[in-house]
């Protein structure tokens, strides 16, 4: 399991950025920023961190995503910002991940729901 401090660096790596680090001592935040070190990290590594939900009708019969599959891009996404040491990451593209899609029996009223991936970019910072 990759430690926060390796997946703050490697995300410095990815965007090509520097953290000016910044003392965190409330709980509430040091939550906030382990969990967006984790959000921007899965999605910079094509790991689950959202959930990519679509009308059960839209296919009639299950099949199988055999790799990373581009849903969305460019367009809303409706995840929060996430916040890492006073820069403001937004997703902006998605993907459908690998597995099983089950949509065999499903009606228009179904969800169905298939694990994600959401990509962010900087907007601030």
């Amino acid at each position: 399991m990759v430690v926060w401090n390796e997946k703050l660096k490697a995300i410095e790596e990815y965007y090509e950025i520097e953290f000016e680090l910044q003392i965190v001592s409330e709980p509430d935040e040091l939550d906030a920023l382990y969990e967006a070190i984790d959000f921007v990290y899965d999605g910079m590594m094509l790991r689950e961190n959202c959930e990519i939900t679509l009308p059960g009708n839209l296919f009639e019969e299950d099949f199988e995503i055999e790799e990373p599959v581009l849903f969305e891009e460019n367009k809303i996404i409706p995840l929060k910002d996430r916040v890492i040491q006073g820069v403001v990451f937004r997703p902006y593209r998605s993907a459908l991940l690998p597995g099983k899609v089950k949509f065999a029996g499903k009606s228009e009223n179904d969800i169905v729901r298939i694990p994600g991936c959401c990509e962010y970019r900087i907007v601030e910072g």
